[in-house]
């Protein structure tokens, strides 16, 4: 697709996803059948339109309704097209008039529904952070995503890519947490920009997308050149790349990954960036775990959690996440910190981090970890911001009260001999 019409399709998408809740309200109103009964093609067919007819009102409503009748024939039939045309004008003839309904005795539902997140979801957080928090962070999570840039001093410097990027007509800001890193303000398209490998340095390797949280977790390392250093679920390589950064490309860094599709983009990466001490293997690291025993100084964990610290850069998770989740996977982090701990020579250090905001990820599964592993203590993060710290030391990033993605990360040091 054209640039422009790239642009539109992830408007409608991103769109849809976080207005899920809003839209299938008001869909009931017009359907004359359960919305978990209809096909989903047809489904989301009527949210698309909804989304338009509701959140973008500077278009016509009879060329919204239109276009979505022929999307409806072309994807179903005639007898779909038809219910889509009746559905989406009577959405049409209220349009500036829908609004949502209170939900004043039961504050869980209310804010579920107007700030289209799962209730189980808003129930947990409403019981953790209170309905002012929760409010906040769900809101948040709705709004288009900050772009993050870490720069790489392996190629370039913060000072390189701020005057290149001033005289493109690029508006950015230093992190608030972070010297070497910029967050871009203004909108790209209009400094010319179609998408970010247009960005003046990228295909040079100056920098890469990377959000402060992942940075901070990769900090938590504290990797020294010539260190041998483990990467656990390591693709698409922010961290690995990070790590070799500060590594200053001295040691090795040992990628692993599941996925061998994801490490060829770690690879990728690593050519732009100018990595060149990293080696990749593709598998299940808790069977690989035994080929790299007492190998490293240091192993990070980036473990594959709920993502709920990122729902604004992908917010299909809160559709695809059950509450049942946490505990399924709270049992493969600690498998992996588990694998991870043989990796490390009396004295080294594991680092764990995930991208959830979750108790059950995190702090349960590191206390889980020490209580099974007396050979390890916990080692507070003292030199990150005291900000982001939890009561133990720990790196706990939260979207509503830092404005960065959400993120966890633990240190747990072997004790020497």
């Amino acid at each position: 697709m054209e640039q422009r019409d790239r642009s539109f399709a992830r408007l409608l998408l991103r769109g849809v996803l976080k207005n899920r809740s809003s839209l299938d309200w008001t869909l009931e109103r017009y359907c004359s059948q359960p919305l978990d009964r209809m096909e989903r093609s047809s489904l989301n067919v009527l949210r698309l339109g909804a989304f338009e007819l509701l959140h973008l009102p500077d278009k016509p409503a009879p060329v919204i309704v239109n276009e979505y009748v022929n999307l409806a024939r072309s994807v179903g039939h005639e007898g779909m097209a038809r219910f889509t045309n009746a559905v989406l004008r009577r959405i049409a003839e209220s349009r500036g008039e829908t609004c949502l309904p209170s939900q004043e005795g039961d504050p869980v539902r209310d804010l579920a529904l107007r700030c289209s997140h799962p209730e189980w979801m808003v129930a947990r957080w409403i019981s953790r952070f209170g309905a002012e928090e929760t409010e906040t962070l769900c809101r948040l999570n709705n709004e288009p995503p900050v772009l993050c840039l870490r720069i790489n001093q392996l190629k370039s410097s913060t000072e390189e890519v701020a005057r290149t990027f001033t005289e493109a007509g690029i508006a950015f800001r230093v992190s608030s947490y972070l010297a070497d890193c910029l967050l871009i303000e203004s909108r790209l398209t209009e400094a010319g920009v179609n998408s970010l490998i247009d960005l003046p340095g990228f295909s040079e390797g100056w920098f890469t997308i990377q959000d402060e949280a992942s940075q901070l977790a990769t900090l938590a390392v504290g990797p020294v050149s010539g260190e041998t250093i483990l990467d656990v679920c390591a693709a698409p390589g922010g961290k690995t790349t990070y790590l070799s950064q500060l590594m200053r490309g001295q040691g090795r860094i040992i990628a692993i990954d599941r996925s061998a599709k994801r490490l060829h983009s770690l690879r990728e990466n690593c050519q732009r960036l100018g990595v060149t001490n990293t080696e990749c293997y593709s598998g299940d690291f808790r069977h690989l775990a035994g080929e790299f025993l007492e190998a490293a100084e240091a192993c990070l964990v980036d473990a594959p959690c709920s993502g709920t610290g990122v729902l604004r850069r992908k917010p299909d998770i809160r559709w695809r996440r059950q509450e049942k989740d946490l505990v399924s996977l709270a049992d493969l982090q600690f498998q992996l910190l588990a694998a991870a701990a043989t990796t490390v020579r009396p004295g080294g250090r594991v680092i764990y981090s995930t991208c959830s905001i979750e108790w059950e990820e995190n702090t349960e599964v590191v206390n889980r970890f020490l209580q099974e592993h007396r050979d390890f203590t916990r080692e507070p993060l003292t030199w990150l911001p005291q900000v982001m710290l939890d009561e133990e030391g720990c790196l706990s990033c939260l979207p509503h009260r830092h404005k960065t993605d959400g993120g966890f990360a633990a240190r747990l040091v072997r004790k020497p001999g």
